[in-house]
């Protein structure tokens, strides 16, 4: 379980790399639009304002899933330990029995 945790964690920082990266970039964007269109600044600053704040709120909610995944991952994992577990020892004191019942080897 520990290598898929270590991915999932992998996965996330690197969504979370993408996501700063791609909010850096639309930053960059925004200064190159004010440069060279000074009457549309208002406008464009509330809309990379508006899409900042989607990626950033899309960058968050896919963390959130990506954790909630892992949480049921590791829980089925765990589940399926304690059916393994249960499973094992039904199957041990099955064979005691069948020991007990056994007549001695001559």
């Amino acid at each position: 379980m520990s290598n898929l945790k270590k991915r999932v964690q992998q996965i996330q920082q690197q969504l979370a790399v993408s996501t700063a990266e791609t909010i850096a970039r639309f930053k960059e964007v925004r200064t190159e639009f004010k440069a060279g269109l000074s009457a549309l600044e208002e406008k464009v600053d509330q809309g990379f304002t508006k899409l900042e704040s989607a990626l950033t709120m899309q960058g968050e909610r896919s963390q959130e899933a990506l954790g909630e995944l892992l949480d049921l991952i590791i829980a089925h994992g765990e589940e399926q330990d304690r059916k393994t577990e249960a499973a094992l020892a039904d199957h041990e004191a099955r064979l005691k029995r069948l020991e007990e019942h056994q007549p001695p080897a001559a």
